[in-house]
């Protein structure tokens, strides 16, 4: 990381490369899922493959990015795992794909509004099922664009005051 920082990439930037591989790999995850919705379930996309891709990649950014940020706050990596699964499970759960969030307590339905894969399960579904477009999905292609810009100007930030 430090011969990185000799370079003339500014933090953001070298951030960013160090995000886009995982970019492919969830990519090719997606695929695989979107391979197997189709010969398994019969589920084939009904709305646009490409702003499908293009909500994939914003979410995939945000997560990536807010990882780096989580990672760049702790103090070691065993509180960076820690911090890792204390996030993603919740994320998981009250995404609202196994539980419409209406049905959860007040504050859960208020915490699941702050997480992006809650965003990305509605624009999937959206998508996937629905056939919606752009118009349908544009609030949440906001927050996860937002939410990408916020985590990794933390993650720079955390990381700048970090190093001195």
């Amino acid at each position: 990381f430090e011969q990185l920082l000799a370079t003339p990439l500014s933090l953001a930037e070298i951030m960013l490369g160090k995000i886009l591989p995982y970019v492919g790999v969830g990519f090719i995850a997606l695929a695989m899922m979107m391979t197997g919705n189709y010969f398994f379930y019969g589920i084939a996309v009904k709305g646009s493959l490409m702003l499908l891709l293009g909500v994939a990649l914003v979410f995939i950014l945000a997560t990536m990015a807010f990882g780096i940020f989580l990672s760049s706050w702790a103090q070691n990596v065993q509180q960076a795992i820690f911090l890792g699964f204390f996030v993603m499970f919740p994320s998981v759960i009250v995404t609202g794909i196994l539980v419409p969030t209406d049905n959860y307590p007040a504050f859960v339905s208020f915490l699941s509004h702050c997480l992006p894969a809650r965003y990305f399960a509605h624009a999937l579904r959206a998508i996937t099922l629905k056939g919606a477009g752009l118009a349908e999905v544009s609030t949440d292609l906001l927050f996860l664009s937002g939410f990408f810009v916020i985590s990794l100007a933390a993650a720079v930030r955390v990381t700048k005051a970090k190093l001195g």
